[in-house]
């Protein structure tokens, strides 16, 4: 059983690391521009939000680490 265990550690600390730093990675690049207005354009990244009507975000965004790692896992 121990020795199981040692052979998945070997992997899944790769993985760990792998999934945080494209998770910062990603939120370096892509925090704050996912946003669309109501007819799917995109909003620029400097853009006021309150003259765009209807202004909607993704679920899967960049925005904080939480959803940045759970759209890298």
């Amino acid at each position: 059983m121990l020795s199981c265990l040692t052979k998945v550690w070997n992997y899944l600390i790769p993985v760990i690391i792998f999934i945080y730093v494209f998770t910062l990675f990603g939120l370096d690049v892509f925090a704050g521009r996912l946003y669309f207005d109501e007819n799917n354009n995109s909003i620029p990244q400097f853009a006021d939000l309150s003259k765009h009507r209807g202004v909607n975000r993704p679920r899967g965004n960049f925005d904080t680490i939480m959803n940045a790692g759970i759209v890298v896992f």
